[in-house]
């Protein structure tokens, strides 16, 4: 048993990882081009998608230069990716703006060592690009004056990205570090199928068989479960039916929490949402709702009704075949179900109700997807030029050419005006995957782009008709303000940090206890005093000044 806890509490400690998480004119040419002929949008302060297409109308002039130059970026490389000089992507963007890009390719795996030890060498490229910087991060180095700061380039020679921060005001106010300043450009997700990182996918074939619908609250969903396991819903005569189950323990976290009113900010900030009683910041797995919350978890887990293999990593796709799955939670299906079983399965029809009537789903990203996608560094000698460059990635035309390319060479438009891939593409003849078939002309995979994804140019399998369908369903139920990370000072940071390590271990370590029966309830009352000794108060302080600054921003 005790090796099986500390399985659980190895795979519980990536959580904080996890949820601090997965919280963008010198020279001009002498031919002359208009992009980005569209209206610009709005956004509401709940984070829904802008009503418009972002970006807005501009006219720049291409080629950028005149005189071709060429700029170092240092790029992670995901295993299913062509060399990016290779991409068609970069080779169309290079023949618009005379701009060649030399690419330090890194694999992605390896990126946070390489991208660090350039800094800390002083080997830095003129740029840095999908490298995923936090905020902090940005924030030090643009204070080293390492990272340059680029409000007065957006002003001067960035006229898309100037309006994608009016148009996504919370986004505005993410990417601004302590001194009010912007050192990087972010990636903007505006599509809420993908910012929807968790969905719960029921059986709907076993639910029809052993006459049960949907659930729709929590107390629901454990008699579902319960009627699966006992129901030999897959008519083989044996119990030995899985109710639910998930790659691992956060997906069934982001998936309930928000039916006991946690998380309500969204996931950007991990632990931290509003307590709305005292309009204040709150530290939600101390608060009595979090006990709920495991209590109810801990039932669904000591009943057999979560998978048993959760916290040490399921294989939920090789599980599926064998008929034993009556529900899973991912962010999209496929993965799971790949199209030989997706028919067999639904998307819940909206949020489970709690306890206390909370009707939320709190599983949802900011649609400041990482604020550090693209940095500058003092060593590039051409910053007006390369705010020009990536400044096209957040136009309209930008955004179709990095995303799906041109009409009638990669993409075509379909019957409700959305770009989709050519059949070459979408089935590629060579046998290559999906992924591997996109990488070959994009660099979009890996997330991390100084661009904006909105739903006409984005074709991930989060678009696909069920995952679509599910995150439909729960959309009008997200939380109505959604937060991107706070920033913090130096000062703020060396203090935090130390705190919040300890903090985020311990409450991990606890919460598989929790669940899995190792202890008991009656410690809560231990459990909370003993976050308290570890700076929980003075932790939280800190969090309300930077939020304080976050909303005044």
């Amino acid at each position: 048993m005790k090796s099986r806890i500390t399985k659980i509490i190895s795979v519980l400690l990536c959580a904080v990882v996890l949820l601090s998480m997965f919280a963008a004119c010198g020279g001009g040419g002498s031919t002359k081009q208009t992009t980005g002929s569209t209206q610009s949008g709005s956004a509401t302060t709940g984070g829904t998608a802008a009503t418009t297409e972002p970006g807005g109308s501009s006219s720049l002039d291409f080629p950028i230069v005149s005189k071709p130059i060429t700029l170092t970026a240092m790029t992670p490389r995901a295993a299913v990716q062509a060399e990016f000089g290779t991409m068609y992507v970069w080779q169309e963007i290079e023949k618009l703006t005379n701009i060649h890009i030399e690419w330090l390719e890194v694999p992605a795996a390896n990126i946070a060592e390489k991208r660090n030890l350039a800094i800390t060498s002083g080997e830095l490229p003129d740029f840095f690009f999908k490298c995923a910087f936090g905020l902090s991060d940005v924030q030090t180095y643009g204070f080293e004056g390492i990272f340059v700061q680029l409000d007065s380039l957006i002003e001067k020679v960035g006229p898309n990205f100037a309006r994608a921060l009016e148009t996504y005001p919370d986004v505005a106010k993410g990417i601004r570090v302590a001194d009010g300043h912007i050192y990087s450009l972010p990636y903007i997700m505006d599509v809420m199928a993908t910012r929807i990182i968790s969905k719960m996918f029921m059986n709907k074939k076993w639910l029809d068989q052993i006459g049960k619908d949907m659930p729709t609250t929590t107390d629901e969903l454990y008699e579902v479960l319960k009627a699966i396991k006992t129901s030999d819903a897959n008519g083989n005569n044996t119990e030995d039916e899985i109710p639910l189950t998930a790659p691992n323990y956060n997906q069934i976290q982001w998936t309930l929490r928000g039916a006991f009113g946690l998380g309500n900010r969204g996931t950007s900030c991990g632990f931290i949402d509003m307590d709305e009683s005292t309009g204040k910041v709150r530290f939600w797995p101390a608060d009595p709702r979090y006990k709920d919350f495991l209590m109810y978890v801990n039932k669904l887990f000591t009943e057999g009704l979560i998978d048993q293999d959760l916290y040490t990593g399921t294989n939920v796709i090789g599980k599926i075949p064998q008929n034993i799955i009556g529900a899973f939670v991912q962010i999209n299906h496929n993965p799971i179900t790949g199209t030989i079983y997706e028919e067999d399965f639904e998307g819940l029809p909206g949020p489970l109700t709690g306890p206390y009537g909370d009707n939320l789903w709190s599983a949802v990203n900011a649609q400041l997807w990482n604020p550090g996608a693209f940095v500058m560094t003092n060593v590039n000698k051409y910053p007006e030029e390369t705010m020009r460059w990536v400044d096209f990635l957040y136009s309209p035309d930008g955004m179709q050419l990095f995303f799906v390319g041109k009409e009638g060479e990669t993409c075509y438009v379909d019957e409700n005006g959305n770009y989709k891939y050519i059949a070459e593409i979408e089935r590629n003849p060579n046998g290559l995957t999906f992924d591997q078939s996109v990488g070959q002309y994009f660099a979009w995979a890996g997330q991390g782009n100084p661009s904006i994804a909105i739903e006409k140019y984005y074709n991930s399998a989060e678009m696909l008709p069920l995952t679509r369908k599910a995150a439909e369903n729960l959309a009008p139920y997200i939380n109505k303000e959604g937060w991107a990370a706070f920033a913090y000072t130096k000062e703020e940071t060396e203090k935090k940090v130390p705190i919040d390590t300890q903090l985020n271990t311990y409450v991990n370590q606890m919460t598989a206890q929790f669940i899995t029966g190792e202890k008991p309830f009656t410690e809560w009352d231990e459990y909370i005093n003993q976050l308290k000794s570890m700076g929980l108060e003075e932790s939280m302080q800190i969090t309300q000044a930077a939020y304080e600054r976050y909303k005044s921003k």
